[in-house]
């Protein structure tokens, strides 16, 4: 999993808000996590491991809502996702929006992969969390991206989405209401992944307001964040998207090469221009999968390292000593989903 020195997620402005909201002083929050509290602009703000820690902390505190991170989803809109927010609402459908969020998704935030995938008629949103130093705090922060699904949908297309199920990876809670309330009857709990699975018919929804103007003049402006930010690894985060949605014992570099309209060899050379290779991309995802599956407790050791497309036990073995100096048995929690 990543380690950060900054965080900056969707969520963060919201939960302030939210704490707002519920009476707590933005000053006084503002001053328990040392930040400014002049600063004019919450939507971008970008803090520390820690400060986010105490955050989540001082809400739970003064709330006492163990799911608050769902009402914070709830008030998500568009702007809180930036310049990219701007590009979607320009787009002339669901499922065009979509395209860009995937694409520019590292831009929203670094503690959380997204993938999508599409599966007999259906599609999958799926969220992994790759953040280590804030695994302990990742149900709220992914409650509020599961939770966001419907309001932004809502506020690009007037339209909501009745989810065919919705997974969870953490114990199922004693009360249960307002998880049925957001995301209908089917509830899946301690699953290994946190996403909502659909219809793509969805995916047709037209937007509210199309603007093909708008939407080439904001996706330049994300395009040249991405780029600026990224350092113009364009094929390499092309080809984390299309890892991060595909299974590791089916996908192949040649079938990537010909997603992205390219020759293999074309491909490689691309990658070793950004300073790096297939395996090493396909290696720190799959290090990500397992680190994240270990810490869940979903699945047994030998059952993660075959989802993850090795032979027998003893190669993932001897991967995941040598991605992280330790054994799978060292990092495994049995049961703490």
């Amino acid at each position: 999993m990543e380690e950060i020195a900054i965080v900056h997620h969707p969520l963060i402005g919201p939960m302030i808000q939210y704490a707002v909201e519920k009476g707590i002083s933005q000053k006084r929050l503002f001053e328990t996590l040392q930040l400014d509290h002049l600063q004019p602009n919450i939507t971008d703000i970008k803090i520390k491991p820690d400060q986010f820690k105490q955050l989540i902390h001082f809400i739970r505190a003064k709330t006492g809502d163990r799911n608050f991170g769902l009402q914070v989803g709830e008030s998500i809109r568009g702007g809180n996702l930036g310049i990219l927010g701007f590009a979607m609402m320009n787009c002339k459908n669901f499922s065009e929006a979509l395209d860009k969020f995937v694409h520019y998704y590292q831009l929203v935030g670094n503690i959380t992969r997204f993938s999508v995938q599409f599966v007999d008629e259906k599609v999958k949103y799926q969220w992994l969390f790759v953040n280590k130093e804030l695994w302990d705090y990742r149900i709220p922060i992914l409650q509020g991206l599961i939770a966001s699904i419907n309001p932004l949908v809502y506020e690009l297309t007037n339209q909501t989405i009745d989810f065919s199920s919705a997974h969870f990876c953490w114990e199922q809670p004693d009360d249960i209401t307002e998880y049925q309330r957001i995301f209908g009857k089917k509830l899946l709990f301690g699953e290994p992944y946190t996403g909502v699975v659909f219809n793509q018919r969805y995916l047709k929804y037209p937007l509210k307001s199309p603007n093909s103007e708008l939407l080439l003049m904001f996706e330049t402006h994300t395009r040249e964040k991405y780029n600026a930010i990224f350092n113009k690894k364009l094929y390499t985060n092309e080809v984390i998207n299309i890892l991060s949605g595909s299974s590791y014992s089916e996908i192949t570099v040649c079938e990537i090469a010909k997603k992205m309209s390219l020759t293999l060899r074309n491909l490689q050379l691309k990658l070793k221009s950004e300073g790096t290779t297939f395996s090493q991309l396909k290696e720190s995802i799959q290090r990500d999968l397992a680190v994240n599956h270990l810490l869940s407790g979903t699945y047994s050791i030998a059952e993660i390292g075959t989802r993850l497309g090795f032979s027998e036990p003893g190669a993932f073995y001897r991967a995941f000593k040598r991605w992280t100096g330790k054994t799978p048995r060292e990092y495994y929690k049995p049961g703490t989903k």
